[in-house]
């Protein structure tokens, strides 16, 4: 544990919230003891429902938090991501299972700028936020569907679409849905209060085809490597795809892919 500088950043965001703002009574501008700004550390007991001195003990580094405090303290401290992840690794030497908001990873701030960029890509080239919600894509990767109609969510798209099934994925039992069905798990497990995939977790389970696979596989799945997958191109043929995968920085949970497309002549469509 970083002592010191979980110590100054706490301080700091201590002293950016007034205790009327959180519903505390504001302090006499007369009374003794040394000035605090902000939120003082007995306020912090009392908006966490915790003993007296039980924060004093975190800030100076004399208690080791559990995940549930420290996601309490960024909560009323109104931590953004960042400074979660920074308090985190200075408390426990590690990063946070999943975002301190359940809403990470969906809004994408430079969504403008990364529909600039995808669409000056040669390769089929798309961004999905962290619930797999397609924010940029361009025309090369539009070409895969039906009259250039790019489904609202990918993953969706390929663990429940019959396109996908039965057209454009080759495969999809053993080679598309497997893979695909590990990241759903993994997704929700990184993003345990985000409904639309504990919705899409639902459809999958109820659906026929996808349900099973879904239930027998209890592996978990990141893009740790890039894959090599079967691919019917609507207009090319068949092939391959190679999947590579990035996830920006400045939005956790994203991830910008790029799809490199291999025809094969050996395939019949």
């Amino acid at each position: 544990m970083d002592e010191d500088g979980l110590r100054e950043l706490l301080r700091r965001l201590r002293a950016r919230i007034r205790p009327e703002e959180v519903g505390l009574n504001p302090k006499p501008s007369r009374r003794p003891g040394p000035r605090v700004i902000g939120l003082s550390q007995p306020d912090m007991d009392i908006l966490t429902n915790r003993a007296v001195g039980t924060y004093h003990r975190f800030e100076s580094g004399r208690l080791s938090p559990r995940d549930d405090y420290l996601r309490q303290v960024g909560h009323i401290l109104r931590m953004s991501e960042d400074e979660f992840t920074q308090v985190y690794l200075l408390a426990l030497g590690q990063q946070p299972p999943h975002p301190l908001s359940p809403d990470a990873g969906i809004a994408l701030p430079s969504r403008a700028a990364w529909q600039r960029a995808v669409a000056g890509q040669r390769e089929m080239a798309y961004v999905i936020n962290a619930q797999w919600d397609v924010v940029a894509y361009n025309e090369r990767f539009a070409e895969l569907f039906t009259d250039g109609a790019v489904p609202a969510n990918a993953l969706r798209w390929v663990v429940l679409a019959p396109e996908a099934r039965t057209g454009v994925l080759p495969d999809w039992a053993t080679r598309w849905a497997p893979l695909l069905l590990a990241e759903l798990r993994f997704a929700r497990i990184q993003h345990p209060g985000n409904r639309a995939l504990a919705q899409l977790h639902h459809d999958v389970l109820r659906d026929g085809v996808a349900g099973p696979i879904y239930r027998r596989s209890p592996e978990l799945s990141l893009y740790t490597k890039e894959e090599v997958l079967p691919l019917r191109h609507p207009t090319l043929g068949p092939g391959t795809v190679t999947v590579l995968v990035a996830e920006p920085a400045s939005s956790r949970g994203a991830r910008h892919v790029v799809l490199l497309f291999d025809r094969d002549s050996t395939r019949t469509t």
